[in-house]
């Protein structure tokens, strides 16, 4: 089971990717879950500026409507949400997460934490 944390602020995205990649999460208990993979739209203009020389085979994928890294497909599939119930354009960055054994309701709710310790937490 995986948890998708969808963000719109760029430096919120990378800092909390670099800061999760610090931990040494080699154990089998993690306090800090890493990032097992993420999605950045802004990241699609810098490789597409950074590969100039095989333009035109990304002319030729383009053409055909397939998507050539896992952020271009993330962008299509933002656009396809937001025909949906739900609008993500504002969401240009995501992190792909193991889900935890228990949120912060469920910790608050039965260790009987006051708000001291779940400020704690949250900083």
């Amino acid at each position: 089971t995986v948890v998708i944390k969808f963000m719109v602020n760029r430096q919120q995205f990378l800092r909390e990717k670099a800061c999760r990649a610090l931990f040494d999460l080699s154990g089998t208990e993690w306090f800090v879950v890493p990032v097992l993979e993420d999605f950045d739209v802004d990241r699609i203009k810098a490789t597409k500026e950074k590969e100039r020389s095989v333009a035109q085979t990304r002319v030729q994928r383009a053409m055909n409507g397939t998507p050539e890294t896992k952020d271009e497909l993330f962008a299509l599939d933002i656009q396809e949400k937001n025909a949906s119930v739900h609008n993500f354009t504002r969401y240009k960055y995501a992190l792909v997460m193991p889900a935890g054994d228990r949120d912060l309701g469920e910790i608050c709710m039965h260790e009987e934490l006051g708000i001291m310790q779940i400020r704690q937490f949250m900083t």
